[in-house]
């Protein structure tokens, strides 16, 4: 696995031994220590191999969170060190299917693998359609499973419930963290005639160790700078709008042929996504202590460098920088990582 380090703004890079799977660093006397670990750091609905859909890991005092659920993400977990019944609440940021889309599996593996404690997934408008719709899917393997005695099984009817987030504000608190979501601007050029209750939430942690937010998909957004207000890290999605539409033109014979959708997609990834500007001037208003870029586009396997990525975030941002990786992690109170 891959430990990076990151770190102080303004200080000079260190890097540590890499470390095993769940091993820690010794709590500081800030208190207690949360280990973030990107798993997947690529967005869209586009499968790759160095890079999984969407999703995040806090752990928190043994308490572990996931904080979207991509396509790839069990896989990604089991490489943190961590199997789909030791995750104790998921968070979904908005219903896309490279957020979503791994709801199903980890449900499922969870229970083949004996999960004794209740799960809420929370999430925007849809999230208790999805969880309910997951349990009715997965009746048939989970029953042959458990009657011919193969594993100890679970009632997915009662390990998994859903809450919805309906508006901005406090959405979760128990021992290790408070969770507050802000509407973004993800979902802010529906269609009319669209389903208006479907929203797109940014969330903030904050923790015992310290506060980090996760942006999920986000154009320029007032809120979401709000939210981050003085946020020790900001995990935030970023996109290369030039390298994203070449790469979907040459590879997509419909969209290059097709001008109007062409023109539809650019105008949705200049304003309902980020590019690294756009990242810069976010993180400045909010004051954070550092930046980490996930859900890379196109973040494609033949990419040999992240400079487009960052290039542009310095201009307003001068705190610490760090273009992720899936499988690279991080721990505060003393937040540290690998510089850019």
């Amino acid at each position: 696995m891959a430990t990076a380090f990151l770190a102080s703004a303004g200080q000079a890079q260190i890097s540590p031994p890499q470390q095993t799977a769940k091993e820690q660093p010794a709590a500081s006397k800030a208190g207690s220590l949360a280990r973030l670990v990107l798993l997947g750091t690529g967005g869209g609905p586009i499968v790759r191999v160095k890079r999984s859909q969407p999703s995040n890991l806090l752990v928190i005092n043994g308490t572990v969170y996931l904080i979207d659920v991509g396509v790839g993400t069990l896989g990604r977990l089991a490489a943190a060190g961590y199997q789909p019944a030791e995750v104790d609440q998921v968070f979904i940021t908005h219903h896309h299917l490279d957020h979503d889309g791994g709801l199903a599996d980890l449900m499922a593996f969870s229970c083949v693998t004996g999960r004794n404690n209740r799960v809420t997934v929370t999430g925007p408008y849809g999230t208790d359609d999805m969880v309910k719709a997951a349990r009715a899917y997965l009746k048939v393997p989970l029953r042959t499973f458990t009657e011919q005695r193969i594993s100890p099984g679970c009632d997915p009817e009662t390990a998994f419930v859903s809450t919805t987030v309906s508006s901005p504000g406090k959405v979760f608190s128990d021992s290790n963290v408070t969770v507050y979501a802000a509407e973004n601007t993800h979902y802010s050029q529906f269609p009319a005639g669209s389903n208006t209750a479907d929203k797109s939430y940014s969330y903030r942690f904050d923790t015992v160790a310290g506060s980090i937010v996760f942006s999920g998909d986000t154009g320029p957004s007032s809120a979401v700078a709000a939210l981050a207000k003085g946020a020790d890290v900001l995990v935030i999605e970023v996109i290369d709008e030039d390298a994203t539409m070449t790469a979907l033109l040459n590879k997509n014979k419909m969209l290059s042929s097709n001008p109007a959708q062409a023109a539809a997609l650019r105008e949705h990834m200049a304003k309902e996504h980020l590019a690294p500007k756009e990242i810069g001037k976010m993180a400045a208003a909010a004051g954070v202590k550092a930046v980490v870029l996930t859900h890379a586009v196109p973040g494609l396997d033949d990419e040999v460098t992240a400079a487009a990525y960052v290039k542009g975030i310095d201009t307003y941002f001068h705190g610490s920088i760090y273009a992720g990786r899936d499988l690279d992690e991080f721990f505060l109170p003393q937040f540290q990582g690998q510089a850019r």
